[in-house]
């Protein structure tokens, strides 16, 4: 069972592909013109908050690295997460919060790191959950039916679908699994590459 278990990375499907939000589509034709007005409220509150929001964000990455004395971090692609304490005004049930996943390598363990959403997290990183760098065991890059993708020979991006990277690690006497959504084979290649330097050093 992974940190993640239960994350329904096939809804992120609706991230990559068709409209920029989704809503849009399942909103009535009495209620677009209000679901419209508040999309576009939403986006100028996030865009007057981008910036301190990286600030805070950068500040925090610093500061756990110097915490963890981690000797790398990287980028590990999005996961969604159900948060049922935020309800959808669109409709009933959950709402899938898309969320980035950093990674930090310390001297023995590689961290899996969520960052915080702004308006739901008052953590802007939260830990997931780590492993031991010699309990690594691989990173594969798969398309959306699961198939192993050929190493790319060139930086693409994929927008119509997302591209898996699915990274296993040993748990005593089990293996366990995650797996993080990115729009481009050629950055989930080379996370691969990362996680795979990360286990070579340690040994």
């Amino acid at each position: 069972m992974g940190f993640f278990d239960g994350v329904r990375l096939d809804r992120l499907v609706d991230r990559f592909h068709g409209p920029d939000d989704p809503r849009e589509e399942r909103a009535t034709s009495e209620g677009r013109a209000d679901v419209l007005s508040a999309a576009v409220a939403w986006e100028n509150f996030q865009r007057a908050i981008a910036p301190d929001h990286e600030d805070r964000m950068q500040l925090a990455r610093a500061r756990l690295m110097a915490e963890e004395r981690a000797s790398e971090l990287f980028g590990c692609g999005i996961v969604a997460m159900p948060e049922p304490a935020a309800p959808d005004p669109w409709h009933e049930g959950t709402v899938d919060i898309v969320v980035p996943i950093t990674v930090l390598v310390t001297p023995t363990a590689v961290v899996l790191v969520r960052e915080g959403v702004p308006g739901v997290d008052e953590a802007p990183l939260s830990e997931a959950g780590r492993f031991a760098r010699s309990a690594f065991i691989d990173a594969t890059v798969v398309d959306s039916a699961g198939r192993t993708m050929p190493e790319p020979t060139e930086e693409t991006f994929e927008p119509a679908r997302p591209i898996r990277l699915v990274i296993r690690w040993a748990m005593g006497e089990r293996t366990d699994e995650d797996r993080f959504a990115f729009r481009s084979a050629w950055v989930a290649a080379e996370t691969a590459r990362r996680f795979r330097r990360a286990k070579a050093s340690s040994e």
